[in-house]
Order: structure tokens, then C-alpha cells, then sequence
């Protein structure tokens, strides 16, 4: 997988790039995306219009969540960082590179054990929460490093797959539940026959593909802790307050941390490693121990509440949440304005970032990715599979006229790929 990129599922079907912010869908052409928007009882338009929902929900969480913003600040710095050909300022380049690679934690720390595939609708895998550690630059286990860790097994206890808990579970289990969600939604459009067909290969898929698929585990291992812990037997309900606990997971500024109770059962879980994982700020852990907290106030209530997971989280008011929020994304747009590079580009990615967050609320239950890019016009930047565009060059020389600015999107994309091999080279040779 190229670092930075979050494909839709193993299949080269679709991805978003938080570098270039660009949907690439391998399998729709410009036509086709054309046809839907006029012919809404297509099956297989809305098949491949879902798959766009999936990766737009990935550029808006992006975009419009504190983690994302983050992420897009530390883009920013390393570009500006590499301009300045200022060696004693490359040392920004780092935090966005090795974000890139914890996003999904893959390589070395994904470990599939054997094939296990889905037989039917009761056949369920055995799960438990385990942890590892990283390595630090000497290239030896750091006990301060921790990562969750969740375990699957068949029946038998026969290990099928070991995933840690990600930003890329998070981000993904947003993903799945907006684009299934969608075509649930499309599928009403058809006559009754054909819809109830539709759903049952849908609902078939969906088990089948996702969350029965170890290959997917980093899409399914959010929800099926979701539906283990709240005891939810509802697919559809388990993903939408999966991702809603994940968006809010994503929204949680960096003072509340701290404040948020650590569950007893984490705490015999993962004993001393609790604290370094909330000290690391690994958002996997953090969104454990918000389900967990809220589990007695769902299995009372037996509906989601916003309100109630706050309380269960020794959180403030969604108002005062919300306006710290806002803060912080104020002092992302001040950032940027202080740099001689893309300082316009930016602000304008986080200006659209604070729109979006206000629509959809702190879990992004106030308006889904449709109703988004309906109210607010989104015209995505998406690389269709016959989009035909010449690269421009851009040499990271002396002879690159700076300061650079309000590049135009396949500019923007043309410049990415060039300074990209730049972060890349400095990354590896970093200690050598």
C-alpha cells in the first residue's frame, strides 16, 4: 500500500490520498459518474456512486475533524520545511511521515494467522483485546510505545487475524457505514421486487466481504467491538454508532484526554501500558475506553445519545467541547498564515474543514456525506479511470520560483508526487 493512501477495501477499486486530497476511482469513468447524477434506479451506478461516498467520508473526516486538521498541518509544515532548503528545518518533515505509516499500523503489526471464510449468518468469530509495542529508532522494543491490539479466532480458538486498533479502523468504519448506508438509501428508489433481491446480496456482501473478511480486518475490528461490548445484534445500528463514537473519538481535543475515565477492564487488560497509550495519544485506545464507559448507559437506555456518552466520559457539554474545537481550528488557520508557502491553499482546505464540521456536529451525526455534498455543492477532486492529465514538473531546485501559492488542483497534484520522493528520501536516510 503507498504510505498515505486509504484504499477501499484490497481490491484496486478506489482510494483517497490525504497528500493530494484526491479520490482516485479505478473502476468509474466520467461517464458513468455523469449517468447516475440522472439516472437514479441504475444498480450498478449506485454500486460504484457508493464507492465515492466511502471515499469522500474519508477526505471530509480529513478535512473537518481535529485529528485531520492536525495531519493537514503537519502536510504543511514539511512542504514549507523542504522549501526552505534549510537542512536544520527538514526535521519537520518527520511527524507527517511517520503519521503516514501509523495510520493503519500494517507493516510488521498486521498479522494475518489463517483463512477463515464466512459460512453463514451465525457464524461468528471469538474476539479479545490484546496490545504490542513498537520499536524505537535503535531498532529495540520500547515499553513506552504501546499499541491495542484485537485478536480474532474461529469456533475452535483457531487464530484467524491480529489487527491493531488504528486511526485507520476509525476512519474506516466511517467509511463503510456512509457508503452502505447510501446504497440502502438508493436501493429504495427501485421497485419492491428488485429492492428486496438487492438487499439480501447487499446484506450478503456486506458479511461476507467486510465484516467476516480478515484480509478487512482494519474495516471491521471498530464495529465488532462496538456490537460485542453495547450487545448489538442490528449490523446497520452497530456501524452507525461505531462511526459516530469514532468521529467523536477523532474530535476529542488533546485537554480531555486525560479526564476521560480508563476502564477497570483496560486496566487488567493492558495494566502500566494504559497510561502511555493515552500519554501517546493512540486514538484506538481512546475510542475503547469511550465505548466502554457509555456500554451501561446504551444497555440501559437502548438508544444512542450524545449527551449520555459525554456524561459516561467525565466529558463537558457538547457546547463547550465544540467551541475548544473551534479554537484549535483557528490556531491551524493562524499557522498557516504565517508561512510564505501555500499559506492561501491551506487556509482555504481548513476554512472548508470548519464548514463541514459544523454541519455534521462533533460525531458527525448531524448530516451524512450525501447531504454534505448536496448542501454544500462539494465538487470532489477524483481521478476518474479515463481522467487524462499531464503531469507538470516541478524541480526542488534553486530555480523553483517562490514563495508558491494557489496552485490549481492538478498543479497541486503534479507538485505532491515531485516533493513527496523528497520527504521519502529524507525519511530513510534520517540516522544513517
Amino acid at each position: 500500500m503507498t504510505k498515505g493512501i486509504f484504499p477501499n477495501l484490497n481490491k484496486n477499486i478506489a482510494e483517497y490520498d490525504v497528500r493530494t486530497f484526491f479520490i482516485t476511482l479505478h473502476e468509474t469513468s466520467i461517464a458513468q459518474f455523469e449517468y447516475f447524477k440522472t439516472n437514479k434506479t441504475d444498480i450498478e451506478s449506485g454500486r460504484k456512486f457508493s464507492v465515492l461516498i466511502h471515499e469522500l467520508r474519508h477526505s471530509l473526516d480529513h478535512i473537518a475533524t481535529l485529528w485531520g486538521q492536525r495531519n493537514i498541518i503537519k502536510l504543511f509544515n514539511a512542504v514549507n520545511a523542504r522549501l526552505s532548503n534549510d537542512e536544520k528545518e527538514f526535521y519537520k518533515i518527520l511527524p507527517f511521515k511517520i503519521e503516514e505509516r501509523q495510520f493503519h499500523y500494517l507493516e510488521y503489526y498486521t498479522q494475518i494467522s489463517s483463512f477463515a471464510p464466512w459460512r453463514g449468518f451465525d457464524d461468528n468469530w471469538i474476539w479479545r483485546l490484546t496490545s504490542g509495542i513498537k520499536f524505537d529508532l535503535t531498532g529495540k522494543p520500547d515499553e513506552n510505545l504501546p499499541i491495542p491490539f484485537i485478536r480474532f479466532y474461529k469456533q475452535s480458538g483457531e487464530p484467524i487475524v491480529r489487527v491493531p486498533i488504528s486511526i485507520a479502523s476509525l476512519l474506516e468504519t466511517n467509511a463503510v457505514n456512509d457508503e452502505y448506508n447510501f446504497f440502502y438509501s438508493f436501493l429504495n428508489n427501485l421497485d419492491e421486487d428488485t429492492a428486496t433481491v438487492e438487499r439480501t446480496i447487499t446484506n450478503k456482501s456486506l458479511f461476507k466481504d467486510i465484516l467476516y473478511n480478515q484480509k478487512n480486518a482494519v474495516y471491521n475490528c471498530a464495529v465488532h467491538l462496538v456490537a460485542n461490548v453495547l450487545n448489538i445484534s442490528e449490523v446497520t445500528i452497530a456501524l452507525e454508532i461505531s462511526s459516530a463514537l469514532s468521529t467523536l473519538t477523532l474530535n476529542i481535543p488533546f485537554e480531555y484526554w486525560k479526564n476521560i475515565p480508563i476502564p477497570q477492564i483496560a486496566k487488567d487488560t493492558w495494566q502500566h501500558r494504559t497510561l502511555n497509550m493515552i500519554a501517546n495519544y493512540e486514538y484506538g485506545f481512546l475510542f475503547y475506553c469511550i465505548l466502554n464507559n457509555y456500554a451501561p448507559f446504551y444497555l440501559y437506555d437502548q438508544e444512542y445519545s450524545i449527551e449520555r456518552v459525554l456524561l459516561s466520559n467525565s466529558l463537558p457539554p457538547l457546547e463547550e467541547i465544540a467551541k475548544l474545537v473551534h479554537s484549535e481550528f483557528q490556531k491551524n488557520k493562524e499557522h498557516v498564515s504565517l508561512f510564505p508557502n501555500f499559506s492561501n491553499q491551506f487556509s482555504n482546505i481548513l476554512d472548508h474543514g470548519v464548514e463541514v464540521f459544523g454541519l455534521r456536529g462533533i460525531d458527525g451525526k448531524n448530516s451524512n456525506t450525501l447531504e454534505i455534498m448536496v448542501k454544500q455543492k462539494v465538487k470532489p477532486n477524483i481521478i476518474f479511470n479515463d481522467t487524462d492529465f499531464e503531469l507538470e514538473e516541478y524541480k526542488m531546485d534553486q530555480n523553483l520560483k517562490l514563495p508558491i501559492d494557489n496552485l490549481n488542483e492538478r498543479q497541486w497534484y503534479s507538485f505532491v508526487q515531485e516533493i513527496d520522493k523528497l520527504f521519502e528520501e529524507f525519511f530513510n536516510i534520517r540516522g544513517l
